[in-house]
């Protein structure tokens, strides 16, 4: 299971470390009113750096002031976990129950 090949959904290449995170996808910050969305990315790790780098560009203006306190440092653990070994938590618990 550890080393189990699974292809990427976003690039189709088999890999032994699929990553499965939830992140921000949108953060707009106006004056005292704040909404978000999440978004869900199962991806290998290159993939998944390419989307964590755009997630955090795109939020630099919607989010403002608080995007060096909830984006970059959310986005910056997530990047930092791509470099793991194995598949995450969430891809092993699939994998076991197929």
């Amino acid at each position: 299971m550890h080393g189990t090949q699974i292809a990427c959904p976003k690039c189709q290449q088999p890999t032994a470390s699929l990553k499965h995170y939830t992140m921000i996808r949108y953060l707009v910050f106006v004056w005292f009113f704040a909404f978000w969305g999440r978004k869900t990315e199962t991806a290998c790790p290159g993939c998944m750096r390419k989307e964590l780098a755009l997630s955090t560009l795109i939020n630099l203006l919607p989010a403002n002031i608080l995007w060096p306190f909830i984006i970059l440092p959310w986005n910056t653990v997530l990047f930092c976990m791509t470099f793991a070994q194995g598949h995450s938590s969430a891809v092993q618990t699939q994998l076991r129950q197929q």
